[in-house]
């Protein structure tokens, strides 16, 4: 999470591709789901793309918040 700078100032939305990662476990998706969190507990947009078929049912099934509200994309 350290890559992401909350704080940075003047963020309008923020991009996440993942399309190079794969998902397999809850720790990966926590993670995601903490820095997606946060940027929009902050009143930043936040869209996460390019999930395979398998991420996606994985990041269906072990989110904690609200996906459409976070900005989860279908792959």
């Amino acid at each position: 999470m350290g890559a992401f700078d909350l704080g940075a100032q003047g963020e309008t939305s923020v991009r996440i591709d993942v399309s190079q990662a794969h998902f397999w476990d809850v720790t990966a998706v926590t993670a995601l789901d903490k820095i997606v969190g946060r940027y929009r507990t902050n009143g930043v947009p936040v869209e996460v793309v390019g999930m395979n078929q398998v991420t996606a049912t994985i990041i269906e099934r072990l989110t904690v918040h609200d996906k459409e509200r976070l900005g989860f994309s279908e792959y």
